[in-house]
């Protein structure tokens, strides 16, 4: 309803743009044919513009987050259950776009009936009328009322006074109508007058299809040798008869001013008709404005080392996941100047989880990447930098993805791969989970850097 509402107002606003850069630049040349198409254009590009929008899709990476139920716990969720139906009614709005669409929808049939009475209205005369089949499959429909003379699909109507007269103008007027199938214009524009009946531009733009239609069948007329005086005489005289029918092409009293003027009028200039090309600006204008941009987001990988991407022989104690450290090697640690290649600040690099450890013996080194997820008991965070942790082998359990090891069967992989480490204490011991499987990091999870 809102969508259809919102592309009839763009239907409004094109055939304004269209309408009024054709009253500017084409209304006054003499190119009667090229004047129909483009009104005709104007009108069929209108309808057909706003469903044409334009995608260009781009990729964001972006980090890996997790949903929560409720984004903003400041703000609790609502127990709709709790609201009766009595409330609702009472609590809901004035839906206006609804209000909108209705009267909307009035003037459309209000407009629709209006058309199919006067179809109605044109078949009766028409069928209560004398007929005759002229030679080119036309029919002659002669009626006993004052009507000016009119066209409609394949027949002509003329009143009986008319009919005696014979004038050959006035048949040539009405066979150009129907040679040049005005009729169908006629429809057209008249179903554009029930979709857009409160845009008054419309009715404008009516008007002058119309007036195009008298200026191509002014010409056909004239371009048989006719007499330009004589048949402005015709013109005028007849002008005076009553209009059967909003659908029927006919010579009326409103346009009989500017038809003269136009039949007088010197032919325009050849090139004039480049004026014509003001539709590729608008349209180029109208797909920019309804273009759109539709952003995939792609998850980042927190690290961009795999597995499979650092072979064994690459993998050495400075950037191993897992560094089993024996009591000599803690000894030899010892011993090395601080900073200095291969040295390790013990002390630093305890990570206890609030248990009493016992470094006697071997011990395990987890070398940590930057981006990597770290979840205790006490916190949860993001490591901002490399950094490594120490845990005792006889106080912790150790676990790759789920699957425990010892210091006989620690995994040589790269440290780049770690994607989080699950640290919980059960009773006296540590449970250590290195994670490598992709993981999703829940939104609010702070860095290192903040937590400390």
């Amino acid at each position: 309803m809102t969508e259809f509402l919102t592309y009839d107002l763009k239907v409004a606003v094109l055939i304004a743009v269209f309408y009024f850069c054709y009253r500017l630049l084409m209304e006054r040349e003499t190119f009667h044919r090229l004047n129909r198409i483009v009104l005709l254009s104007s009108i069929a590009l209108s309808l057909v513009l706003p469903l044409c929008v334009i995608t260009f899709h781009e990729t964001v990476e972006v980090e890996q987050t997790t949903a929560t139920a409720n984004p903003n716990p400041q703000s609790p969720i609502t127990d709709m259950s709790a609201v009766t139906a009595a409330d609702s009614v009472q609590m809901a709005p004035v839906d206006q776009s609804a209000v909108i669409f209705a009267i909307f929808i009035i003037g459309v049939l209000c407009r629709l009936f209006f058309i199919a009475n006067s179809y109605r209205l044109l078949r009766r005369i028409i069928s209560d009328s004398e007929q005759h089949t002229l030679e080119d499959d036309v029919t002659l429909a002669v009626v006993d009322l004052p009507v000016a003379p009119f066209s409609w699909m394949r027949t002509i109507v003329l009143s009986r006074i008319d009919y005696d007269e014979r004038n050959p103008s006035i048949l040539a007027h009405e066979r150009g109508h129907i040679r040049l199938h005005h009729s169908w214009d006629i429809v057209f524009v008249e179903m554009l007058t029930a979709l857009q009946w409160f845009n008054p531009v419309v009715w404008l733009l009516r008007r002058d299809l119309r007036t195009v239609h008298e200026y191509e069948a002014d010409a056909s007329v004239l371009s048989s040798d006719s007499d330009v005086s004589q048949y402005i005489q015709l013109l005028m005289r007849k002008a005076m008869g009553t209009k059967a029918s909003i659908l029927a092409n006919g010579i009326n009293n409103s346009t009989i001013k500017k038809r003269i003027f136009m039949m007088l009028k010197h032919k325009s200039n050849r090139r004039a008709w480049l004026k014509a090309l003001y539709i590729a600006p608008i349209v180029a204008v109208s797909l920019v404005a309804t273009a759109k941009t539709v952003t995939e987001f792609k998850p980042k990988p927190a690290n961009p080392v795999t597995p499979t991407a650092v072979s064994n022989d690459t993998i050495n104690k400075s950037n191993t996941l897992v560094w089993v450290l024996t009591d000599e090697e803690k000894k030899q640690a010892k011993t090395i100047t601080p900073g200095a290649p291969g040295s390790i600040n013990i002390s630093a690099a305890i990570h206890d989880n609030g248990v009493k450890q016992n470094f006697d013996g071997s011990c395990y080194i987890v070398r940590v990447p930057k981006g990597c997820w770290i979840e205790d008991d006490e916190d949860s965070w993001i490591e901002v930098s490399w950094d490594r942790f120490l845990f005792a082998g006889k106080t912790t359990k150790i676990q790759l993805d789920g699957v425990p090891f010892d210091e006989n069967s620690a995994p040589k992989l790269h440290y780049s791969v770690l994607k989080k480490i699950e640290n919980h204490r059960k009773g006296n011991v540590n449970v250590v989970n290195l994670i490598t499987k992709p993981v999703s990091i829940p939104s609010g999870i702070k860095n290192n850097a903040s937590k400390k």
